[in-house]
């Protein structure tokens, strides 16, 4: 079996706009895809999250937006995993207000001092109107090293994406493109 976990963001829910539209993708038997509904405290998603993940058996990638990107990138550079993240949150103490605990919890996440390994794509909207999309990719220089693809026409929701055919056809195959590389690196990686 092979997983899609979707991560939505800040007071976002499970059956978000990305999961909606996964859900229209035609894949095979053999991809799950798993979205948990979160709690807006970084540190008890991220511990459910770590847990879910745990749990799988079998190549997975992470779909994600706004703050799930921020855990979707974290479980990326700790386990290899693909990570697909729409207008992306790698600081998100710039725009959400969090108790003392999880406001140390992101501080110690900090992504300047992240170190990355590879299959990270970002779509980003020239509208969005919530995070200073320029200003991360000041700020976080990994950014040069990801899949960028920079678009006009959405906001910072990504609304309207389970109706836009072109990029949907653009993201179902970079998801195939990315479990095609896990199951080439799994061969690869097997000792004769």
């Amino acid at each position: 079996m092979k997983y899609i976990i979707n991560i939505h963001g800040y007071n976002g829910k499970k059956e978000n706009n990305i999961y909606r539209s996964l859900m229209k993708m035609d894949f095979d038997n053999n991809i799950h895809i798993i979205s948990i509904q979160l709690t807006n405290s970084p540190i008890n998603d991220y511990n459910s999250l770590l847990n879910l993940i745990k749990s799988l058996n079998g190549p997975t990638i992470i779909t994600s937006k706004s703050l799930g990107s921020f855990y979707g990138c974290i479980f990326n550079g700790y386990f290899d995993i693909p990570c697909i993240c729409f207008n992306p949150s790698f600081n998100p103490l710039n725009n959400i207000n969090f108790n003392k605990d999880d406001e140390d919890f992101i501080i110690k996440h900090n992504y300047n001092f992240f170190d990355f390994n590879r299959n990270i794509t970002c779509y980003i909207s020239k509208e969005d109107k919530r995070i200073d999309q320029v200003k991360q990719f000041q700020d976080f220089k990994f950014l040069k090293y990801t899949d960028n693809i920079v678009l006009s026409n959405y906001n910072h929701d990504f609304d309207g994406i389970e109706y836009d055919i072109d990029l949907l056809n653009q993201f179902k195959n970079k998801i195939l493109f990315y479990f095609n590389e896990i199951d080439k690196f799994n061969i690869d990686s097997i000792d004769y």
